[in-house]
């Protein structure tokens, strides 16, 4: 291999560095004055609560439903940005046993908390947008953000944020609890990825952009000696 067949090889590998591989986006609910899934088949469901242009507004236990037709979801990444009306005590934001179970995704005071396992610092505030986004990867590591700010993270060994195919409810409390665990508010959208790496335009990190460019820089030159070597040949 040439010097400079070399030379664009690893920025071909840089380039796959850079540009890290997409998770598949199977659910995507812009909610912008229609419930469709623009990503595909699917569809989510509203239990009350009202549509509008550019997002949909629920009150306490009203929120919505994504179907999963049978098909359990043990690695994902969920993202939804939305806003409460009350965030002290306990306020369900995902559940994952078609609401027969307390265990679940919650605002607690202020914080983002996976009840019975573990909770994050306060970030929340009534009536503020806030994008959160909760992980689970193939070996059971459940991880929650906010606003891009990882909040919490552990080892799901019993299962407890592994949807089992029925249904993804948000926003809406158990009936094991008495339903009183809810807040009103609003949400702008909802996004469902196969995988806990799942982004939308995942953009790479500095360092990764310092070796395309230096990558580039280097093929540029090479091909510029290339050049001037064929022209006095």
């Amino acid at each position: 291999m040439t010097k400079l067949w070399r030379v664009l090889a690893c920025t071909a590998a840089l380039g796959a560095i850079a540009t890290p591989a997409q998770a598949a986006l199977i659910y995507n609910f812009d909610l912008n004055g229609s419930y469709a899934n623009s990503a595909g088949p699917g569809s989510i469901a509203p239990n009350g609560g009202s549509l509008g242009a550019s997002g949909y507004t629920f009150a306490a236990n009203q929120g919505l439903t994504i179907g999963l037709g049978g098909n359990a979801l043990t690695e994902y990444a969920i993202e939804t940005r939305f806003s409460f009306d009350t965030t002290s005590s306990y306020r369900k934001v995902l559940d994952f046993f078609n609401r027969g179970s307390d265990t679940g995704l919650y605002i607690y005071s202020d914080r983002l908390t996976f009840y019975p396992a573990v909770s994050g610092p306060v970030v929340f505030s009534v009536g503020q947008l806030a994008t959160l986004r909760l992980e689970r990867s193939a070996s059971g590591q459940v991880t929650g953000y906010v606003d891009g700010v990882q909040q919490f993270s552990f080892a799901d060994t019993g299962n407890l944020a592994a949807f089992d195919g029925t249904d993804i409810n948000l926003f809406m409390d158990d009936f094991a609890t008495g339903q009183g665990e809810a807040s009103s508010g609003y949400v702008d959208f909802v996004r469902v990825f196969d995988t806990a790496s799942g982004t939308i335009g995942a953009i790479p990190e500095p360092s990764a952009w310092v070796l395309l460019i230096l990558g580039f820089g280097i093929t540029g030159a090479a091909l510029r000696r290339r050049r001037a070597q064929l022209a006095f040949a």
